[in-house]
C-alpha cells in the first residue's frame, strides 16, 4: 500500500497559540493574578500594546493608554532534539483519525515534542502592589510545589490533498459493489469522534478538522521558589516583575496516510499510485564511488544483504504493490505476486499464465506446466511449482482455485468484487518436501529441470555440468541425487519421509522398484545396490556419458564451504533467481 506524509497547515494559529494561551490562563489562576488584568501576546515582535493584541475577551475596543496593571508574555519554542531522532515517522504508535479497516485506509497524525518557555513581564503601578503580588504568587505556587499539571485543547485541519484522495476512494467504492452510502455517511463512519468543522471569522472557508485535548502536561517555574525583585521603569514610573515558565507537549506535525492501490477491483488514478523518488541520494545503486569510499561501500548493511538476498526478491504486478507475504507456505520461494482485477461480469477468472503483463514465462517452463503440472500446481508439494490465492492478507485454501489445460487460473466459486485478491506463484525450494510423483514428472523435462534448479541456486546456475543435462531425454536418478544432495544436505535411502521417498544422510537415492535410473542397471535393483560404496557405477564400471559416478562427481570442484552456503541459501532463505524462468517483454 502507498504511504504518504503531508505537513499540517498553519499549526501556529491552530495548535501552538491556543496551547500557550491555555497554559497562561491556568498560570493566571495558579499565581493569583486577577482575571481582569489584560495579558498581551505580541508574538515575537517588540510592538506596543494595540487593540486586538490582548487575549482578554472583555477587552475594550479602541485606543488603550499604558496605565494600570497588565502582563506581557514572550514565548521561546523549539522542537526537542531527542524527539526528532525518535519520531514515529510511520505513525504506528498513534491512534488513527480515519480508519476504513475493510479497504485498509488509515490516516494518523505524527507527533513531535515541542519545548516551550514563556517569559512573563508583569507591570504594576506601584512597588507595594508588585511586591504584594510577588508574595501572593510565592504562596500560591508553594501549595502546588514546583511542578504544575495542565490540560490543553487545540485542533488541526485535514490536508486538502487527503480529502481529494478520500473522495476518489469513496467514488470507486460506490461505483462497483457499492454500499449505497453517501460521502457524508462514509466520513462519519470512518473518521474519529473528534471530527469537527472550522471556518474563518466571517463563516466562510469551512473545512474539516480534528480537535484534540492533551492532559498531564507538566510545567516548571525556572526561578522557583524565588521570583526576581520588582524593577522600576523610570520612563513611566511603573514596576516590573519578570519570571519564566517551561513545559513540553506533543504537537501534531505531519499527517500519515496509508491506502490501497485498488478499491473494489478498480485501480486508483495514476497520480495516487505512481512512485516518485523524492530523495535520489537514498538510491545508492545509482551513485558512483571512488577510492576508499568504493571499498567502504561494500561494508554497508544493504550491500551485504544484497549478497545473500536478491535486491528485488520477486516480481510484483503491479510494481507499486508493496504487499509483504506473511503467510507463505514453508519451503516455498516466491517468483511472482500478482494483484488481480476481477470483471463484474466474470467473477471466476483470475489470470492466464501466458498473459502476465510485462513478463512472460520461459517456453520450456510453460511446456512443462501445460503438459504435466497444471493439475498439481494448486496442491502444495505435489509439484515443484505452487500457485495459491490470497484474499487481502489471508492465504486461502488450495481448493479455492485451479489451473485449467489452457493455463487459465480460475476460481472454484465466484469471488466477491469487494475483495482484493493476489495470486502467489512460487517454487518449492526445499525439494525434500516434494512427493516422488512430482520429482518423477520433473525429471521427464530436462530443459525445464535445468532452468528450475538454476532458479533455486545461483551457484549451480552457472555450473557447466548442470547445463549439460539439457542433452538428456530424462534426468537420470544419479544426476538428480547429486543435485538433491547439494540442495538439501542429505540423500535418500532407508527410513521414510512421508513422500514416498526414503532417506538417511550420506547414502544415496533409492527410487521405487522399476526405476532403472541409468542405462545398464537392472529394474528393481535401485541406484545404489552396494549401500552407496559404488554409487552409480554402471555394470562395466565406467562413468555414464563421461561423468564419474562417485562422491561429488558432478560438482566436485565446488568447495565444501560453498556447498554449505548453497544449502542454507536454498532451504532457509527460500530465494528464487527469477531470471532463469521468467523474462521481461521487449518494449
Amino acid at each position: 500500500m502507498p504511504a504518504v506524509r503531508v505537513t499540517l497547515n498553519d499549526t501556529y494559529n491552530s495548535i501552538f497559540r491556543p496551547v500557550v494561551l491555555t497554559v497562561v490562563k491556568q498560570l493566571q489562576q495558579i499565581t493569583g493574578l486577577k482575571k481582569d488584568i489584560p495579558i498581551f501576546f505580541p508574538k515575537d515582535s517588540e510592538k506596543n500594546i494595540t487593540p486586538g493584541a490582548t487575549i482578554d475577551p472583555t477587552e475594550v475596543k479602541g485606543p488603550r493608554l499604558q496605565s494600570g496593571n497588565y502582563m506581557f508574555i514572550e514565548v521561546e519554542e523549539e522542537h526537542s532534539p531527542n524527539s526528532i531522532a525518535t519520531m514515529d515517522v510511520n505513525a504506528e504508535g498513534s491512534d488513527p483519525i480515519f480508519l476504513d479497516p475493510y479497504l485498509g485506509v488509515v490516516m494518523t497524525p505524527i507527533y513531535t515534542t515541542r519545548d516551550v518557555k514563556i517569559n512573563f513581564r508583569y507591570v504594576c503601578k506601584s512597588e507595594n502592589e508588585a511586591k504584594r503580588w510577588r508574595e501572593d504568587m510565592r504562596s500560591q505556587v508553594s501549595r502546588l510545589r514546583e511542578v504544575s499539571q495542565h490540560t490543553v485543547s487545540f485542533h488541526y485541519t485535514i490536508p486538502l490533498e487527503y480529502m481529494a484522495l478520500l473522495m476518489h476512494i469513496h467514488t470507486l467504492r460506490e461505483n462497483q459493489g457499492g454500499y449505497s452510502q453517501t460521502l457524508h455517511r462514509y466520513f462519519r463512519n470512518s473518521f474519529c469522534d473528534r471530527l469537527t468543522v472550522v471556518s474563518s471569522l466571517d463563516g466562510g472557508q469551512r473545512t474539516l478538522a480534528i480537535s484534540e485535548t492533551q492532559s498531564n502536561i507538566s510545567g516548571l517555574f525556572d526561578s522557583f521558589p524565588l521570583v526576581d525583585k520588582p524593577v522600576k521603569d523610570t520612563t513611566d514610573g511603573t514596576w516590573t516583575i519578570s519570571f519564566s515558565y517551561s513545559f513540553s507537549y506533543n504537537e501534531p506535525l505531519d499527517c500519515h496516510l496509508r491506502y490501497p492501490i485498488m478499491v473494489h477491483n478498480q485501480m486508483l488514478n495514476n497520480e495516487y499510485v505512481a512512485w516518485v523518488n523524492t530523495d535520489p541520494s537514498r538510491n545508492k545503486y545509482d551513485l558512483n564511488y571512488q577510492g576508499s569510499r568504493k571499498d567502504l561501500r561494500k561494508l554497508e548493511l544493504d550491500y551485504l544483504t544484497d549478497r545473500t538476498l536478491p535486491r528485488k526478491q520477486y516480481i510484483r504486478i503491479p510494481e507499486q504493490d508493496d504487499y509483504v507475504i506473511e503467510l507463505r507456505p514453508p519451503g516455498v520461494g516466491t517468483t511472482m505476486m500478482i494483484m488481480c482485477s476481477l470483471e463484474p461480469n466474470n467473477l471466476i477468472s483470475l489470470l492466464n499464465l501466458r498473459d502476465l503483463g510485462d513478463y512472460i514465462l520461459d517456453d520450456d517452463i510453460l511446456e512443462f506446466i501445460q503438459e504435466s503440472e497444471y493439475p498439481f500446481v494448486n496442491k502444495l508439494y505435489h509439484s515443484i511449482f505452487h500457485i495459491c490465492l490470497y484474499r487481502f492478507d489471508a492465504r486461502l485454501d488450495d481448493t479455492s482455485c485451479r489451473l485449467d489445460p489452457d493455463l487459465n487460473l480460475v476460481g472454484t466459486a465466484e469471488f466477491s468484487i469487494r475483495n482484493q485478491y493476489r495470486v502467489h506463484i512460487g517454487l518449492v525450494t526445499d525439494i525434500s518436501l516434494l512427493t516422488w510423483q512430482a520429482i518423477d514428472r520433473l525429471r521427464n523435462y530436462p530443459r525445464a529441470f535445468v532452468k528450475i534448479i538454476a532458479a533455486l541456486n545461483e551457484v549451480l546456475a552457472g555450473h557447466p555440468r548442470l547445463r549439460e543435462l539439457n542433452q538428456y531425454k530424462r534426468i537420470y536418478a544419479y544426476h538428480f541425487n547429486e543435485i538433491y544432495r547439494l540442495l538439501t544436505g542429505g540423500s535418500f535411502s532407508g527410513g521414510s519421509n512421508g513422500n514416498n521417498l526414503d532417506y538417511t544422510p550420506g547414502t544415496g537415492v533409492t527410487f521405487p522398484t522399476g526405476d532403472i535410473g541409468i542405462p545398464g542397471m537392472s529394474p528393481g535393483t535401485g541406484l545404489y545396490p552396494n549401500g552407496g560404496t559404488n554409487a552409480g557405477i554402471s555394470p562395466n564400471g565406467r562413468p555414464v556419458n563421461g561423468m564419474p559416478l562417485t562422491g561429488k562427481s558432478m560438482f566436485g570442484d565446488i568447495p565444501d564451504l560453498v556447498l554449505k552456503r548453497i544449502v542454507e541459501n536454498t532451504r532457509c532463505m527460500n530465494t528464487v533467481q527469477i531470471t532463469g524462468i521468467m523474462i521481461r517483454k521487449a518494449e
